[in-house]
């Protein structure tokens, strides 16, 4: 048998979901979303020799604040230490 992709379809560009097809896609969106905040709330309480990962986290974004702060440069903190932490995360598994 042949599973070739049948290249002569033509798609419909008048087609539109029905509501069960969009509250599932809604759906599956949002387990994906909550999927991924879990598997980041899990590793930022991981135990590394007795430290929690947030403990690291939270030491060196106070440190680095205070360096950028002395330079005299302002810093928003909550969207400083949010993009800190999700390089640090995604980085540490593509290792």
């Amino acid at each position: 048998m042949d599973k070739t992709l049948n290249t002569n379809y033509k798609v419909n560009d008048d087609y539109t979901l029905d509501n069960s097809h969009r509250r599932l896609f809604k759906a599956l969106q949002e387990n994906r979303k909550n999927e991924r905040e879990r598997l980041f709330q899990n590793w930022l309480f991981t135990e590394l020799d007795d430290v929690i990962v947030e403990d690291v986290l939270n030491i060196f974004s106070e440190n680095i604040i205070k360096s950028i702060k002395k330079k005299g440069f302002k810093i928003k903190i909550k969207p400083f230490r949010d993009e800190m932490a999700t390089l640090i995360y995604y980085n540490s598994y593509t290792q």
